[in-house]
């Protein structure tokens, strides 16, 4: 590599280095680690051969808030308080996906990975691995009935809590 090349690249090197570390201050881009989250999905369903599920923007508002509702409320349930359940809240026979974690380091039960989950796509990664990772949650993530999905993440006192519900 010429000299002259490679000094220019060290500007762009450090700007991704400042663009991580002023994420890391601030915590993930919510909205865009939902889309990160659903392109992880659908990538996952095409591996098994299983169509693709579109966005629904009432299950997004459905999925945000009942992250929202678990941060307030303070509980981590498919069912809230009131009693509600995923197809209560979402007008259909729902399947539904939540994983809860802090803002930081984290890894999943008995993994060696290390995920920053204070950066959009370590939350990302880190919500679809442990999901991919458990029979239960792949189930219903691969499943060929739901053809719509919406997802919602919500960041509270450096917790994060997802949802996705599938109908």
């Amino acid at each position: 590599m010429r000299r002259r090349t490679a000094l220019a690249t060290v500007p762009l090197a450090l700007a991704g280095c400042v663009q991580e570390a002023s994420e890391v201050l601030s915590g993930p881009d919510a909205a865009e680690a939902e889309g990160m989250i659903r392109d992880g999905i659908n990538d996952l369903r095409f591996e098994q051969g299983v169509p693709d599920v579109h966005r629904d923007e009432l299950l997004g508002t459905v999925a945000r808030e009942h992250s929202r509702d678990m941060a307030a409320r303070e509980f981590y349930a498919h069912r809230n308080p009131d009693g509600e359940s995923p197809s209560d809240r979402a007008g259909c026979a729902a399947g539904e996906v939540i994983h809860r974690g802090e803002i930081g380091e984290m890894r999943l039960p008995g993994g060696e990975e290390t995920y920053q989950t204070a950066l959009t796509d370590g939350l990302a990664r880190f919500c679809l691995d442990a999901w991919r990772q458990s029979n239960d949650h792949r189930k219903i993530l691969i499943d060929p009935k739901y053809s719509s999905l919406g997802v919602g993440i919500h960041t509270a006192s450096g917790e994060f809590f997802a949802t996705v519900v599938f109908c």
